[in-house]
């Protein structure tokens, strides 16, 4: 639910950038079909003049810089909308802390260093997750495109292919749980330090005076210490499901050559074919790596907003976090004067002043 309120707070903002994405993640389909027709004119599969093989070598430098332009755009286009989404939960869990109804002391877990670092971590937790639908869609429309493609040249080399894949998914899922695990308590150890730092600071001349500067830094050591391990295995954990759905570029490769040595020696598979192949394995194994990425950001996403929620009012929800409530982004907002007008609030106060001023000489 936060994830799409987030999605549709700033709607055209975040459909222009998904559009502006999801070319990057299509725009390798053409590549593939060019090299596929290099290979096979420089094979002898198809007759063909010099003069073509150079304009298939040009067009597939154009595929390749349309595609790096589109990756600076959308780049630029979409990290406002990035930034939105960030200000729009901080704004929110401000809101609660500073305006609603009870003591904002009683809400903080435990400092107001810890409530900064959960402003910080667990914000851009949230806001990665929800960016990462974007990448899932790209590279779930370039799996089925170059699936079909790959199917109408040889079937079984593409089954063999998608196998891995599904195997990565399934191991994704289940350890779903123990990144989940990892990552809240590598959130709260970290927490931890921020917020010890922030009383090493309030109680400066208090441990000078005691003279426990050595004590204090031990125990800071101590909660890095922790907050190191935690985090090791919180990163671990990670890379461990990231390097999985990765090895499944190899064991594609290394099908793709085991099955594809005898349809060539039988003329039915062209060295064009494989090297269309090829070109796709790499590229079809960004749909594991999204489906893994959204699968750990998930455990990630949902601890970062029960962590956030936690700062708010016990009246309020996930819901409130992420409600829009009026962050002006672009726009002056309605109840703030425009720029103009603070010329005649000036004025407003000095008369004002002038006024108290000629009251209290009449008293005197």
């Amino acid at each position: 639910m936060v994830a799409t309120r987030l999605a549709t707070f700033d709607l055209r903002r975040y459909l222009i950038g998904a559009l502006l994405w999801l070319p990057v993640h299509v725009i390798p389909l053409a590549g593939g079909l060019v090299l596929q027709q290099l290979f096979d004119q420089l094979s002898g599969h198809r007759a063909a003049g010099l003069a073509a093989s150079l304009w298939l070598c040009a067009a597939f430098v154009g595929v390749e810089v349309v595609r790096g332009l589109v990756i600076v755009v959308a780049w630029t286009y979409g990290v406002y909308w990035w930034g939105a989404a960030a200000t729009l939960l901080r704004s929110n869990a401000l809101r609660s802390i500073l305006t609603a109804r009870g003591p904002a002391a009683a809400r903080l877990p435990h400092s107001p260093g810890e409530s900064v670092a959960r402003m910080r971590d667990d914000v851009a937790d949230v806001v990665d997750f929800t960016d990462e639908s974007v990448s899932l869609a790209g590279t779930t429309l370039f799996a089925v495109a170059a699936l079909a493609i790959m199917a109408s040249i040889d079937p079984v080399v593409t089954v063999a292919l998608v196998l891995p894949m599904i195997v990565a998914g399934v191991l994704g899922r289940a350890t779903r749980q123990a990144v989940r695990r990892r990552h809240q308590r590598s959130r709260a150890l970290g927490a931890a330090v921020t917020a010890y730092v922030g009383e090493l600071f309030g109680g400066v001349l208090a441990i000078k005076t005691a003279g426990a500067e050595d004590a204090a830094l031990e125990r800071l050591r101590a909660h890095n210490r922790r907050r190191r391990d935690a985090a090791v295995k919180d990163r671990l954990a990670t890379d461990l499901l990231d390097a999985v759905t990765g090895t499944t570029v190899e064991i594609g490769i290394g099908l793709v050559l085991l099955l594809a040595a005898p349809a060539m020696r039988g003329g039915d598979f062209t060295v064009g074919d494989l090297a269309l192949f090829t070109s796709y394995v790499g590229w079809l194994t960004a749909l594991p790596r999204s489906i893994g990425a959204a699968l750990y950001r998930l455990p990630q996403a949902a601890v970062a907003v029960e962590r956030l929620t936690r700062l708010m009012a016990p009246h309020e929800s996930a819901d409130d976090l992420s409600r829009h409530t009026g962050v002006h982004l672009r726009d002056t907002p309605p109840d703030t004067p425009a720029p103009g007008s603070y010329t005649h609030l000036r004025a407003h106060e000095t008369l004002r002043h002038r006024v108290c001023r000629l009251l209290l000489e009449k008293k005197k």
